[in-house]
């Protein structure tokens, strides 16, 4: 009987896991093939879903429910185990603070992370692969109620919880996995971009130290079109500016404890409040408003990330990290009004609130207004949006994406293998290009290929390497798929880069734009979200 290596994977918003297998003579399959499937964590035992040949748990509870005095607050483990004795675990979760499980009987385990992203894809071809893994999605808080920032935030201690609800998770892992078939040593931390941020952001928290009793939290990570995003302190006047709007919103101003007057508003008013924010989807794009700001009150996140990788205080361990060729697309189409250069300098400090005129200007004259460089890169003339568009997507993905990830990877390439690619398989096919969440769609299958536009290859590629990273620490450990060439790992003097189109992979050099790398690494603190 496999016992299964875990991935643990944030997907936008959600967080998850994955492990590969090991042998573990004493584990037995959980049913009989006419029962539904069935685990039992802390002498309570979950009943859930079997669907072709994956067994999925949704809605494991990990923490107590943060709600009522509970909101706003650091989550609670659950001590005294579960309230009954025999829980369904059939249907995705309407709360944070649950696991969502799917594994393939006798083979693996599997927990989607959201109504979105689920991973039986993933766990379907670690089977095919010989090579079966589990898949654990943790359920946390974002926006308001796992991000909020502000001085009154700062003084309870409790900034980042989104960030303190996923290391419960993981130690929830460590503690209960076994019992889904599951190796808690071999766990690899996964995420796609606020997961990115969130996975790459577990190898900073605490120093760097992920021990949990003694035994790592995990052992490896895949970053997708995110990882190192330079963000101003928890007590700064952009956090401060967007506590003071919600409390305005909820009709909190005149309360002389603000925290516990947003305790106690009604659930959708505080969440309606918080939405009256613009989102990135708006004409402020990625100037986000509720993302993880460092607290140099407490030790869990104590500074911006980019001084944490100077520092040297970050977990040494494999890492794969990659991009979409064109991350900033969906986030540039509606500021129509941007028609010339100094329309854009003044624009960018929507973004970099703390940003000089000069800086802006001196970033944006970094990058050709001729819409042939721009991005969707690759397409020449075509898609102008708008006089602007092309650059300005440029820009936001190198400052916020594609250039972040090579700034990290800069560090971390002397102290650890990793490997790093750039996907472009959909390439010339339309204005977003290869648009922020491409890999998702190929990875999770959430979009049927279009039209043949592209083919099978770009999925096989995710998929195969991710699943031998997750067992092996090496992608290329498995030979699954003669399609698929040797990947070479990522270096200061090879920083190579693995090319995935829709109808080959190639090698590429991680060179391009160099003068903006070096020009937003050199002035991190000012280019601060």
């Amino acid at each position: 009987m496999h016992v299964f290596n875990l991935a643990v994977v944030a997907s936008l918003f959600t967080g998850s896991l994955a492990l590969d297998a090991y042998h573990k003579p004493h584990h037995k399959p959980h049913h009989k093939p006419s029962e539904k499937p069935s685990v039992t964590v802390l002498n309570t035992k979950f009943v859930g879903n079997l669907s072709d040949g994956v067994e999925s748990f949704y809605g494991i509870p990990y923490a107590q429910p943060p709600i009522g005095p509970l909101r706003l607050r650091r989550p609670q483990p659950i001590i005294d185990g579960y309230a009954s004795r025999t829980m369904q675990a059939t249907a995705t979760p309407t709360a944070c603070a649950q696991l969502d499980n799917f594994f393939p009987p006798t083979f693996g385990f599997d927990t989607g992370a959201t109504q979105q992203y689920e991973g039986a894809v993933l766990i379907k071809k670690s089977i095919d692969m010989e090579h079966p893994i589990l898949f654990v999605a943790v359920n946390y808080r974002v926006g308001a109620f796992g991000f909020l920032a502000g001085k009154e935030v700062q003084a309870e201690g409790v900034s980042n919880l989104g960030f303190y609800d996923q290391r419960l998770g993981l130690q929830w892992v460590q503690d209960n996995i076994a019992a889904f078939g599951g190796d808690p040593e071999k766990v690899t931390i996964s995420g796609e971009s606020a997961g990115g941020v969130s996975a790459f952001s577990h190898t900073l928290i605490n120093g760097g130290d992920n021990l949990y009793d003694g035994r790592p939290l995990f052992r490896g990570a895949i970053l997708g079109s995110n990882s190192l995003v330079p963000a101003d302190e928890v007590n700064g006047t952009q956090a401060q500016a967007i506590y003071d709007m919600v409390i305005r919103e909820v009709g909190c101003t005149s309360s002389s404890n603000t925290l516990h007057c947003l305790r106690n508003v009604p659930f959708e008013q505080l969440r309606a409040a918080a939405n009256t924010i613009p989102n990135i989807f708006t004409y402020s794009s990625l100037a986000i408003p509720f993302l993880p700001r460092p607290d140099p009150t407490d030790s869990f996140f104590p500074v911006s990330p980019e001084l944490a990788l100077r520092a040297g205080n970050y977990t040494r361990i494999p890492i794969i990290s990659g991009n979409e060729e064109d991350e900033a697309t969906r986030f540039s189409t509606v500021q129509t009004n941007l028609t010339t250069t100094a329309q854009l300098v003044d624009y960018m400090q929507i973004i970099f609130k703390h940003s000089s005129q000069s800086l802006r200007q001196g970033l944006v004259d970094g990058y050709s207004n001729n819409t042939a460089a721009g991005s969707p890169f690759g397409t020449g003339a075509k898609f102008s949006l708008y006089p602007q568009y092309k650059r300005l997507a440029a820009i936001l993905g190198d400052s916020i994406f594609t250039l972040r990830r090579r700034e990290h990877l800069s560090i971390v390439a002397d102290t650890g293998s990793v490997w790093s690619y750039l996907d472009t398989h959909r390439q010339g096919q339309s204005s977003l290009g290869t648009y922020h969440t491409s890999d998702i769609e190929v990875l999770f299958d959430t979009k049927p290929f279009v039209n043949g536009s592209f083919g099978p290859l770009p999925a096989d590629t995710f998929l195969s390497f991710f699943v031998s990273f997750t067992n092996y620490l090496d992608p290329n450990a498995i030979d699954s798929s003669k399609q698929l060439i040797q990947w070479p790992r990522y270096t200061k003097q090879d920083p190579v880069l693995l090319n995935i189109s829709a109808s080959s992979n190639t090698l590429i050099q991680d060179d391009f734009r160099a003068s903006n790398a070096k020009y937003l690494s050199d002035h991190s603190s000012e280019f601060r979200l």
